[in-house]
C-alpha cells in the first residue's frame, strides 16, 4: 500500500468555475515540469476525477473532487518515497491554490 495524502484547498468561485481551472491541474504540471511527468491519465466524471502520472520515477495516483467551496486532492504513492512525498504533496497544493484564487 502506498502513502495517502490529502490536499484541501478552498476557494470562492463557482463549482463550474473552479471544475475548470482544477482539471487544468495535470496539464499545468505537465507542462511545467516536462519529461518529469509521464503516463498521464484522467477520467472526470462530473466533478470528480481518477488519475494518475509518473512524477519523476514514482507513481502517483488518486482522486480530485471539486465542490462549491473547496477542490480535494487524494492521492497514493508508492512506499519508499521517503521526502518527495512531501515535495510531491506541496507541488499540487502550490499549484492548485494558484489555480483557484
Amino acid at each position: 500500500m502506498g502513502k495517502e495524502f490529502v490536499v484541501s484547498v478552498p476557494h470562492q468561485l463557482s463549482e463550474e468555475e473552479a471544475l475548470s481551472r482544477i482539471k487544468s491541474l495535470v496539464a499545468d504540471l505537465k507542462s511545467q515540469y516536462g519529461s518529469q511527468v509521464g503516463n498521464v491519465t484522467e477520467r472526470w466524471n462530473g466533478n470528480k476525477c481518477d488519475f494518475s502520472l509518473k512524477l519523476k520515477m514514482f507513481k502517483l495516483s488518486g482522486t480530485i473532487l471539486v465542490n462549491t467551496s473547496s477542490a480535494q486532492i487524494r492521492g497514493s504513492m508508492p512506499p519508499g518515497t521517503g521526502r518527495f512525498e512531501g515535495k510531491a504533496k506541496s507541488l499540487i497544493e502550490d499549484r492548485a491554490k494558484k489555480l483557484l484564487s
